[in-house]
């Protein structure tokens, strides 16, 4: 199935496509796209920072828990989708994966805690989380708290249902271009 095209109508008419990824999240391709963003937003050094962060953390999860992979050596490598785009305004990506109906559930569920949270509450919830034991409650889903204090916005997901069992979902990130 063709993803990047759910990932396209996401976009807004002044949001131009800078690159496109399709494919495995490894390390060295979460490298890649981290220095691509970097190199992207280098007069905005406060942009840098949080693109980079939030791109590093979401790129990662695609790795570690995509349920779409593909074996490398040893080990089974997530696969997932990436569009950078820049608009006059910010710079920002959409990236997402293939995800088990279930688990699906319960991140959406985190989510809209996450989004109903101000900065403070945000950041104590944070610190709740990580005091649960790992497994409980859904998973501590710590990395997308850190990517709503980081950007300072609501997680903005979207889903496509595969089946009954799998859905394509994505998250669109965008940084408003700051110096300081």
């Amino acid at each position: 199935m063709d993803y990047n095209s759910f990932l396209e109508k996401q976009l807004k008419n002044n949001q131009k496509i800078i690159y496109d990824y399709s494919g495995i999240f490894d390390q060295e391709i979460v490298k890649k796209y981290a220095f691509i963003l970097t190199k992207l937003s280098k007069q905005y050094i406060v942009t840098q920072r949080r693109l980079f962060y939030v791109f590093v953390e979401l790129g990662q999860n695609i790795g570690y828990y995509s349920d779409e992979t593909e074996k490398i050596g040893e080990k089974n490598i997530g696969k997932g989708n990436l569009l950078v785009y820049e608009a006059d305004d910010h710079i920002g990506f959409i990236i997402g994966n293939v995800i088990n109906n279930k688990a699906l559930n319960v991140f959406l569920r985190k989510c809209k805690i996450i989004n109903s949270l101000d900065r403070d509450s945000l950041r104590e919830f944070k610190r709740y989380q990580r005091n649960l034991i790992p497994g409980t409650n859904g998973g501590a889903h710590i990395g997308l708290i850190m990517v709503a204090l980081t950007t300072r916005k609501k997680i903005d997901v979207d889903v496509l249902k595969i089946d009954d069992e799998y859905s394509f979902f994505s998250i669109n990130v965008n940084v408003e271009k700051e110096t300081t």
